[in-house]
């Protein structure tokens, strides 16, 4: 009996995250799929480099919460504006959601490079003008 009902809340949680995940914008799904391979080749990065810590771990997780909040709210926000302001002109969200999106590929990149993978001269000295 008890293993049903956890059978059943299981179920549940995974069909309550299908239906969240596909009313998602695709934007916003991208930007969550970035988000999670960035933290992947974060920790494989550190690893590699012998650099690995918790509480940096912790900390990219925060700001990634915190990168979807803003854009949740931003989201809500437009969402909320529609009965006043008609359809909305522009996609706040989705740009917000696509700009920081960027942020995660960057990411990803310095990531790699860490990683010792060759990138292709241009994306090298891009990513290496802020070191």
């Amino acid at each position: 009996m008890l293993q049903d009902d956890w059978m059943r809340w299981l179920l549940s949680l995974i069909g309550a995250g299908i239906g969240v995940w596909t009313g998602l914008s695709p934007v916003f799904q991208t930007l969550i799929g970035l988000m999670m391979l960035d933290y992947l080749t974060g920790m494989a990065a550190a690893m590699a480099t012998h650099d690995l810590s918790s509480k940096t771990g912790l900390l990219g997780l925060v700001k990634k919460g915190a990168i979807v909040f803003v854009v949740t709210a931003i989201a809500t926000a437009q969402y909320g504006m529609l009965p006043y302001i008609g359809e909305t002109p522009l996609p706040a969200a989705e740009l917000v959601a696509g700009a920081f999106g960027v942020n995660e590929l960057i990411s990803i990149l310095e990531n790699v490079d860490r990683l010792g993978v060759r990138l292709p001269d241009m994306l090298r000295r891009l990513l290496r003008r802020n070191d």
